[in-house]
């Protein structure tokens, strides 16, 4: 298997990982969108073995792991497709059971603990099996206490409730994830939500004004720059901003004022 042809700025799948800031990123999806709890675990455990230990979850519903090497991605590629996993989908959508129980993940993230925590999670309190949706949803099967599983998906700091500000905020990995991003954007993502508690309007937050996260306007945008932020309302990363060069501390500030130029 040879990686010679790969570039930076297309889409990656199974059989062309893409090159970024953290290693190569190998995308796939589980046939239907379903996993076993013996799956969730299996690509946990793929992901400390043969990359960082991270899991993203797209909001086309397909996974994608980081920090793989190209020493390691033979190993990997192998194991996924025993597995089973196909090449990833924007178009696939399932059927989501009535019995089954959302759990969103912020931002997508997911480490390999907090996979397995979710296998457990379906053996335990429902059908032992999970279905990824769109919006980086994860949906627990067959639920028979939906209390109980809420319980443990807040302890995980996992989204369990409609008016979670994290669902209102669309962030990429940013730095130093992405080789092209020129800041940080998850702990401010993060920062954002935390100070809107009752955040009723959609914000960005792009490593660069490519906007891949979000390809679409918002209410706010924040774009990072050379280590710090731009600011533009109602458009997209990239569009001329209405405040330049501020901090990340100040970006906080300025959305949780409801300021605008």
């Amino acid at each position: 298997m040879t990686l010679a042809h790969l570039k930076r700025g297309r889409c990656p799948t199974l059989e062309k990982p893409m090159e970024t800031g953290d290693g190569l990123l190998v995308r796939f999806m589980p046939p239907g969108g379903m996993l076993s709890a013996a799956d969730v675990r299996a690509v946990a455990s793929l992901a400390l073995a043969h990359g960082n230990g991270l899991v993203d979850l797209t909001r086309f519903g397909n996974l994608q792991l980081r920090g793989v090497t190209p020493q390691s991605y033979g190993k990997l590629h192998t194991a996924l497709l025993a597995l089973g996993m196909e090449a990833p989908s924007r178009n696939a959508e399932h059927i989501i059971p009535s019995d089954a129980t959302p759990l969103g993940l912020p931002f997508g993230r997911a480490d390999a603990a907090t996979l397995v925590a979710i296998a457990e999670l379906a053996e335990q309190h429902g059908n032992g099996t999970v279905l990824l949706g769109r919006s980086r949803e994860i949906f627990v099967c067959g639920v028979r206490e939906v209390d109980a599983v809420l319980k443990v998906a807040d302890a995980l700091e996992l989204i369990t409730r409609a008016r979670d500000s994290r669902r209102m905020v669309q962030a990429c990995p940013g730095a130093p994830a992405c080789a092209q991003a020129e800041g940080q954007t998850r702990a401010l993502a993060l920062a954002i939500a935390g100070a809107l508690p009752n955040l009723c309007h959609e914000i960005h937050v792009s490593g660069c004004a490519k906007g891949c996260a979000c390809p679409r306007s918002t209410g706010a945008v924040v774009t990072a720059r050379d280590g710090v932020y731009d600011i533009a309302f109602n458009a997209q990363a990239g569009d001329v901003p209405a405040m330049e060069l501020l901090s990340a501390d100040a970006v906080v500030a300025v959305l949780a004022a409801g300021k605008r130029v």
